[in-house]
């Protein structure tokens, strides 16, 4: 591998924490919410977080 190609990667990987590290901060938010919004239902609550 050539170090081209080692620098490519590297900025793929940066670019893809930070579009991970955004749709998880998106997403926590009404997942926060969710349970109580569906009537506690304990199907939702196995998958987001519950008090």
């Amino acid at each position: 591998m050539s170090a081209i190609h080692l620098k490519q990667d590297d900025h793929f990987n940066k670019r893809y924490s930070w579009i991970g590290i955004i749709v998880v901060c998106v997403l926590s938010f009404p997942l926060h919410f969710l349970y109580e919004w569906l009537g506690e239902s304990a199907l939702v609550g196995m998958f987001t977080p519950v008090n």
